[in-house]
């Protein structure tokens, strides 16, 4: 950002995005907003930054097409293709281990 720029200040909470895209949309954001003028008003959990869980390489091999298509997908979504397979890595073992917890609830006799 240009020193010239003025930080445009948030007048109200409800400015202050829940969610971004990315790590990018957020550095960008906060490089043109301040919301020194309503940090009073916002919850503390906003304030404190966020802790990242602990991550560990893993190398695994994928076919080139998966890849390519991986990085297709990272740049209309304006992500890391990694931080997308990771992702994808993520959502798939939460859906495997739902459909899991389901089967032995229905197995077990339970609602």
């Amino acid at each position: 950002m240009k020193k010239a720029e003025k930080l445009k200040e948030l007048k109200s909470v409800d400015e202050n995005p829940k969610k971004f895209k990315s790590d990018q949309e957020e550095v960008e954001f906060w490089d043109s907003h301040s919301f020194a003028s309503i940090a009073d008003e916002m919850p503390v959990s906003n304030l404190i930054p966020r802790k990242r869980k602990r991550m560990r390489p893993v190398s695994i091999r994928l076919p080139e097409d998966t890849i390519k298509d991986a990085m297709e997908i990272s740049v209309s979504e304006n992500i890391d293709y990694t931080a997308l397979l990771r992702q994808i890595v993520i959502e798939g073992i939460t859906v495997v281990k739902k459909k899991r917890e389901t089967v032995n609830h229905i197995q077990n006799g339970e609602k």
